[in-house]
């Protein structure tokens, strides 16, 4: 990762660069999309369920990238609905698009 702070309206505006190989590309986009709150909700789902995510490797399991291309299938190994980036905020501690 590379910050960098650009001039904004007299102040400075931090803009942070990450960058990306095809097969951890949506992996980034849904941990730089989901809010922080949502971000701990699927760490901590994807541990419930044998797995970590890891940002710069995708979904683990057994020591082994299963899913992180695609945010789809992040979500999809996980057995989860995809939701919309607007969508992922967690609510009374669990998330807002998840129905129970």
């Amino acid at each position: 990762m590379i910050k960098l702070n650009a001039p904004f309206e007299n102040s400075l505006f931090q803009v942070d660069f990450y960058r990306a190989m095809e097969q951890t590309f949506g992996i980034q986009v849904l941990i730089r999309t989901g809010s922080a709150d949502h971000n701990m909700w699927l760490a901590g789902y994807a541990i419930s369920k044998g797995c970590r995510l890891k940002y710069s490797e995708g979904l683990i399991k057994d020591d082994v990238a299963v899913a992180g291309e695609t945010e789809e299938s992040v979500f999809s190994a996980l057995g989860l609905q995809c939701p919309e980036p607007q969508h992922r905020e967690v609510v009374d501690g669990k998330p807002a698009w998840l129905k129970t």
